[in-house]
């Protein structure tokens, strides 16, 4: 694998159109953000095997990603809305994009155009409470309420039962009673739109710099060595596993 560092003109940056540089600005940010919250749910999802409590505590984790992940994708549509395709900048750039880009596009406009996943999990489960669901849900959940309190500090608390409630409630408002049909139905749906949304950020930035390739570059690039990264890997069977990288 090679990564390649290079600096940007920041003077120069500033000089191109002030709508096409924030969406260039922005668009950075949630393909950052995409990334990140891709990547956590994939480490949290190395489960602990033998250890209920370990295993407890990253399923918690995963959850939280997978709902925040959804819900930042939910608002990466209103930024192409607003910054891409209102100011008419999705004219010019639409048609010099690749093929899997154009399609890709395509996908979150027609995503999004109708009643979804993940704008029910951004209002209702990622960025609001819902006390009153939690309530109604407690009745029906059969597993018993584990709560892991640390002696003597904080860092290792987990009222775990608040996230079986939570979760259970999510999946009940899906239409959905089986829990593992009700996972792999959200996980699928979410990893699917983040697929759509880091081919659109990756050719969209790429564009970008190439169209200004003379221009923005601050110095040529230079190639950056890491020691052993892991190697994320998605199956089908919606296992997420990480190794280390050859």
């Amino acid at each position: 694998m090679a990564v390649y560092m290079a600096k940007l003109n920041k003077a120069r940056l500033e000089t191109i159109p002030s709508h096409e540089r924030s969406l260039f600005l922005c668009l950075a940010h949630l393909a950052n953000e995409i990334n990140t919250f891709h990547k956590l749910m994939l480490w949290s999802g190395k489960f602990t095997p033998g250890n209920d409590a370990e295993t407890n505590g990253q399923i918690s984790l995963m959850l939280m990603f997978l709902k925040l992940l959804a819900g930042k994708l939910y608002e990466g549509h209103k930024l192409l809305k607003k910054r891409f395709y209102g100011t008419e900048l999705s004219r010019d750039y639409k048609p010099s994009l690749p093929p899997d880009a154009q399609d890709a596009l395509d996908e979150i406009k027609k995503y999004f155009s109708r009643s979804n996943t993940i704008k029910h999990v951004r209002n209702n489960y990622a960025f609001h409470y819902s006390p009153d669901e939690l309530s109604i849900t407690l009745p029906s959940v059969p597993d018993e309420l584990e709560v892991y309190i640390q002696e003597g500090g904080r860092a290792n608390n987990l009222y775990y039962f608040a996230e079986v409630l939570i979760t259970r409630a999510l999946f009940q408002s899906m239409g959905l009673e089986d829990e593992q049909v009700a996972y792999h139905q959200l996980m699928e749906e979410v990893v699917k739109v983040a697929n759509w949304f880091n081919i659109v950020c990756d050719s969209l930035m790429l564009e970008f710099l190439r169209r200004y390739i003379g221009y923005i570059w601050q110095e040529a690039a230079i190639e950056i060595s890491f020691g052993n990264l892991p190697s994320f890997k998605y199956t089908n069977s919606m296992v997420y596993r990480y190794d280390e990288a050859d």
